[in-house]
């Protein structure tokens, strides 16, 4: 409902994305991401555009969810804070407020239970992620202006040109003729969510992983879908262009590395070193991502 298109061609470029299938096929904190983000969004809109309040529940379920699993998740909040204020009978739904404020601090309990415990080490985090400016945010807006553009480019070319430059900066282009479109308010939508999306992203000093765009995933296809609802003469192209860029850098044209045979490996290896004897494991890497040391 929040596009009228047909939506089976987006589906299969959704499904075939080599970064999407990236970040769905582990288990991982901000691999639950997107589908979180969208369903958060979606309680919102239906909020927003047709005064269903009961959605505020589910949003608020979602959006505890989505801060669990990695807290670039703060950046909806401009979004959901600015809809709802627009939202019609906003005073009169007190008690979908309550009851959802409630069932996001109940999820999230757990989280500050954990914190209390461990001497506020989430907390303290945060603290220091947007007080040690110098390594990490700039809280001014205007800065993240000249990083626009680039991420712009590199979220299309991570979810719909699979690291191909090219079409990503096509792209990139292609939403400046969305003026024309005539789903304005639904488009509105979107465009809000997204350029949030980006503003944080911009303040953002350190290297963007594309696990960071999770909360955008969903987002980038609707565009792309608002796009080809313009382009009708030109979508069929458009769309067997990146099926076919997406199909080339597919995983499935690469071997499997073998995880569970690979795990065995290590288990067995453990096992010998440590003559089965109790054990610990520690991890000695220059960075967050153990992945990239060998």
């Amino acid at each position: 409902r929040l596009m009228a298109m047909d939506q089976s061609e987006l589906d299969a470029l959704y499904a075939i994305s080599p970064t999407v299938i990236t970040y769905s096929r582990s288990s991982w904190n901000p691999n639950i991401m997107p589908f979180f983000a969208l369903i958060i969004v979606y309680g919102v809109w239906n909020v927003w555009r047709y005064g269903y309040w009961r959605w505020l529940l589910i949003s608020a379920v979602s959006f505890a969810f989505v801060l669990n699993s990695h807290y670039l998740g703060l950046l909806l909040v401009p979004s959901i804070v600015l809809f709802f204020f627009l939202s019609p009978n906003k005073l009169s739904n007190k008690k979908y407020w309550i009851l959802g404020f409630g069932i996001w601090a109940l999820l999230m309990a757990p989280l500050l239970i954990f914190d209390f415990r461990h001497n506020w080490q989430n907390f303290n985090a945060i603290k220091t992620f947007f007080t040690d400016r110098q390594t990490t945010v700039n809280l001014k807006a205007y800065k993240a202006l000249p990083n626009l553009w680039p991420i712009w480019v590199d979220i299309n070319s991570s979810l719909l040109a699979a690291k191909n430059k090219t079409a990503a900066i096509i792209l990139a282009l292609l939403p400046l003729i969305l003026f024309k479109s005539r789903s304005k308010k639904d488009l509105a939508f979107v465009l809000i969510w997204v350029g949030f999306g980006l503003l944080g992203l911009g303040l953002y000093k350190q290297h963007i992983y594309d696990h960071y765009y999770g909360f955008l995933f969903p987002a980038i296809f609707l565009l792309l879908g608002f796009v080809i609802q313009l382009l009708k003469f030109v979508s069929v192209p458009l769309l067997l262009l990146l099926l076919t860029i997406n199909l080339l850098n597919s995983h499935l044209r690469y071997p499997p590395n073998n995880q569970l045979a690979h795990t065995r490996q290590i288990a067995d290896f453990i096992m010998r070193q440590s003559s089965n004897s109790p054990f610990n494991l520690a991890l000695i890497s220059k960075n967050n991502y153990d992945a990239e040391e060998d």
